[in-house]
């Protein structure tokens, strides 16, 4: 199932962090794009794009009631041709306010990931993203649960203390 976003993230009062663990995702509307970047090199990193102001409202409608909004995703490198398209893109997250990080796999080897992708909201939600072993989503399993958001927390807390700020890593 799909949640309703607007109403998901809306519920963060002081952040809303998204953990992306895979090297490649199926999502339809991005397959379409990264198919053309990888034909001709075109490329959607306008926020202010159609393509980008259903996302770029949220986050901007987070941060105005003073929300962070935070993306961390953990990579193999060498990168996947997928990782190189995502990086050019995230251009857009970043102009709508988003603190997006990379962490290389190499570099959280020492410490405990959690097993999917997911969303935390602040010290009580959890959304985990279901997910194929071809990368498509399946729906999102929501979980309304203090304690293990808290878990999710110190997880997030470690690997983004590690990871690399958009604008500084380089793709390998």
């Amino acid at each position: 199932m799909q949640p309703d976003w607007t109403e998901l993230i809306g519920s963060a009062g002081e952040f809303a962090r998204h953990l992306e663990l895979r090297d490649r995702y199926l999502v339809p509307d991005e397959e379409i794009e990264f198919e053309a970047w990888k034909r001709d090199g075109s490329l959607d990193a306008d926020a202010e794009g159609d393509g980008w102001q259903w996302w770029t409202g949220l986050v901007r409608s987070a941060l105005g009631r003073g929300c962070s909004v935070q993306r961390l995703r953990i990579v193999s490198e060498p990168v996947t041709e997928y990782t190189r398209w995502l990086h050019a893109i995230t251009a857009a997250n970043v102009a709508a306010g988003e603190q997006v990080r990379w962490l290389p796999r190499t570099m959280a080897r020492d410490l405990l990931i959690p097993a999917e992708d997911f969303w935390l909201l602040d010290d009580h939600t959890v959304a985990f993203n279901e997910l194929d072993g071809d990368g498509n989503s399946h729906g999102w399993d929501v979980r309304n649960d203090e304690e293990l958001a808290v878990r999710m927390c110190v997880a997030w807390s470690e690997l983004w203390d590690r990871a690399i700020p958009h604008e500084k890593y380089e793709i390998h």
